[in-house]
């Protein structure tokens, strides 16, 4: 069985600059991800727990507002083998 992380890869490498995510604002445009703009912004976050020195498995708490910050810290740390909380 596929993991999320490994779907996500495969979305990225068949088609990168398909729709991933489209976040929906009140009184706002809607805000459209595509996997290649997802996995863009969600290696940063993947990246900064790794070099604070999280291991893969360990449990990651998320204290962000809503959005699409929450987002790429939430697949970065699933891309980091970490436990998004």
């Amino acid at each position: 069985m596929a993991t999320l992380t490994q779907k996500l890869l495969d979305f990225y490498q068949k088609s990168p600059r398909s729709i991933a995510v489209r976040l929906l604002h009140n009184q706002a445009p809607d805000m459209v991800i595509t996997y290649e703009g997802l996995l863009n912004g969600s290696a940063g976050y993947s990246a900064a727990l790794h070099e604070a020195g999280i291991l893969p498995g360990e449990v990651v708490v998320l204290i962000l507002r809503h959005g699409e910050h929450l987002l790429y810290a939430f697949f970065g740390a699933l891309l980091h083998g970490s436990i998004p909380a």
